[in-house]
């Protein structure tokens, strides 16, 4: 692989990573990568922490870790490469929890901000979710503290076996932790997380202790002040590790005793000798990374959906077979040439592996059989083409397309957390099977029979995005992407907002004058040869908020920060229609929304320094009447 393409691979797999917890990659595949390009490139910036991954490029509040770099571990697999400084010595071994890292900054025993680990120096704001985790971590037993504490923030196996139930979207333990911190909202699913701590990263409170009452001088005594303060603290044991039958032994037997409660990908092994360097405090530590398990099973069909871009993506489904713990049933085939060229047909033997991810894959054919690929579209039924290395459906009225319209929809005319595309899709499905109601964007406005009751908490919110569809204002450059044109993006849709006497002629269907020249060529051909769907619109005509229309509130910029009475994307909506200014918090803001006013979140604090007015929801909507 050259240069260029690994690169490539590992800033993607990072971004995707530390931006929600997905990766295009095994946690085997990247770290293939990051050796090969350390063999290369030795002093590549893609070796330091966070492997690439830009921060500027996720939302949120961003502020500077304050005691150095909150850094990542060097890794080993085996006694070998254990590191000598680590033998012959007391060390602490602790489980390598596989969460979302967060620090958590106190003064005087009190917390007053919480950072995600973010690119090392720069963290994103999640005070708030952090109180509505753990709202007893925000004042500690010991009030001199003042400092920072590492935790990591994990959805428990057992709590992701409850949240899979009400959230059939969900893949893992890791996902699901990265996508509730990462949304934009307090969301009540906030109570399946934990926060459990495992290490201090900074003092500047020592001299406030009387000698020789330091609040700790060492890992363990580190350990013992955490179980002190915090409810939850990583489990440890002291050991002394001088050969490699005591080691390996050892590491076998805790991964055993420890992989139980939590999601982990190895133990961390730290010398029980801590240093301090002014306010920040240093250890040498390493983490030990178990090699990835396999095990040999036989395919025992394929399975073949459409993708967004109407290509067949295949599942491979397997004799159950057990890999670090989990049963395992299925795994990725990726596409049609790989299937092929592999020869992963039925009665294939094939050596799968599975290490610290939760998605296994095949690592080997031990023996090959000549698949049946499909040769027409499971939708429409159309004759399938070879596009690359996929099999594609080319039929443009595939019902596919209309079902990939009306999730697009939805996702724009009304966003709804907690309410993914395969719940969605299921919903539909049902009042489809129940009613009738065509699965489409025109079978949503001429369905009109009323909602049946519901105590599931997921299709109440389904209820509530069809209501919203028909009732809400929208701006209309939401209104253009949902109509799921080619070119039809952020950029395109903004620019033709601006011309609303063009979208109206789009809408009865006649194609405005020097479209191209307003719009560029590629964009408006696109436009074109797609204005069939623009007659969507005049289902929410009356709704639609038009660039034109001015608002008294057009410069009233406003923040927000702890929960609300609606999902946060709904009520973000509210703000845009009403034309209001969402933003952090800045000299301009006039209002932060809250409902912890005297909470200590950094916006709280920031608000009360520039003199912004705080204010509750409720108060806030009477005020403006929305």
């Amino acid at each position: 692989m050259d240069t260029e393409t690994r690169q490539k691979l590992i800033k993607e797999a990072s971004q995707k990573y530390y931006s929600n917890g997905t990766s295009s990659l095994t946690d085997a595949e990247f770290d293939a990568l990051i050796e090969e390009e350390r063999a290369e490139n030795p002093n590549s910036p893609l070796l330091a922490v966070g492997h690439g991954y830009d921060i500027s490029k996720t939302s949120g509040e961003k502020f500077p870790h304050k005691y150095g770099l909150v850094g990542s571990l060097p890794k080993c697999h085996s006694w070998d490469e254990f590191p000598k400084s680590l033998r012959d010595k007391k060390t602490c071994v602790t489980l390598k929890l596989d969460g979302l890292s967060c620090a958590m900054y106190y003064r005087n025993g009190v917390m007053y901000q919480a950072l995600t680990r973010g690119d090392g120096n720069i963290g994103i704001d999640i005070t708030d979710k952090i109180h509505r985790i753990v709202p007893e971590y925000f004042t500690l037993a010991d009030k001199q503290f003042t400092g920072a504490v590492r935790g990591e923030i994990l959805m428990s196996l057992d709590n992701f076996e409850e949240f899979s139930k009400t959230h059939e979207d969900a893949k893992n333990p890791r996902n699901s932790t990265a996508g509730l911190i990462g949304m934009k909202e307090v969301s009540d699913d906030l109570s399946y997380l934990t926060v459990v701590v495992y290490t201090v990263i900074g003092i500047e409170s020592k001299e406030s202790y009387p000698f020789p009452l330091y609040p700790f001088s060492d890992y363990e005594s580190m350990h013992t002040w955490l179980t002190t303060n915090f409810g939850n603290v990583v489990c440890m044991i002291s050991r002394e590790y001088s050969t490699s039958n005591q080691f390996e032994k050892d590491m076998t037997f805790l991964k055993d005793s420890w992989y139980t409660h939590y999601p982990a990908d190895g133990l961390v092994i730290t010398s029980n000798d801590i240093s301090f360097n002014d306010t920040y405090i240093s250890y040498n530590a390493s983490a030990f990374k178990f090699k990835a398990e396999s095990a040999v099973t036989t395919i025992v069909g394929i399975e073949w959906n459409l993708s967004k871009t109407k290509y067949l993506i295949p599942t491979l489904l397997v004799e159950p077979i057990q890999l670090s713990g989990a049963t395992v049933k299925r795994c990725a085939g990726c596409n049609a040439k790989m299937v092929t060229d592999n020869g992963w047909g039925v009665g294939a033997k094939v050596k799968m592996l599975r290490s610290g991810e939760v998605i296994p894959f095949v690592e080997a054919t031990l023996r090959a059989v000549k698949p049946e690929l499909p040769t027409n579209c499971p939708c429409c039924g159309a004759e399938l083409v070879v596009d690359g290395v996929h099999l594609k459906c080319p039929n443009p009225e595939c019902k596919d397309i209309q079902i990939q319209d009306l999730l697009v929809w939805c996702n724009n005319i009304a966003p709804t957390d907690g309410l993914g595309d395969i719940l969605k899709l299921k919903f539909f499905t049902e009042l489809h099977e129940s009613f009738g109601m065509e699965l489409s964007v025109d079978g949503i406005y001429k369905f009109n029979i009323a909602l049946p009751q519901t105590d599931m908490i997921q299709k109440q919110l389904f209820y509530q995005m069809v209501n919203k569809m028909k009732m809400d204002r929208i701006p209309l450059i939401s209104a253009l992407k949902a109509l799921n044109i080619p070119r039809l993006g952020d950029a395109t849709s903004d620019l033709l907002s601006h011309y609303p006497e063009d979208v109206v002629k789009l809408m009865n269907g006649e194609v405005p004058d020097n479209i191209s020249y307003k719009l560029g060529d590629a964009n408006a051909k696109s436009i074109i040869q797609h204005i069939d769907k623009f007659s969507r619109l005049n289902y929410i005509k009356e709704h639609l908020v038009f660039n034109s229309e001015s608002s008294n509130n057009s410069k009233i910029k406003v923040a927000i920060t702890g929960s609300l009475s609606i999902p946060r994307k709904s009520f973000e909506q509210l703000l845009n229609n009403n034309g209001f200014v969402l933003g952090d918090i800045t000299k301009d803001t006039k209002y932060l929304i809250t409902d912890t006013p005297d909470s200590n979140s950094g916006k709280n604090a920031k608000a009360d320094k520039l003199g912004i007015e705080k204010i509750s929801e409720a108060d806030f909507k009477t005020r403006f009447n929305i």
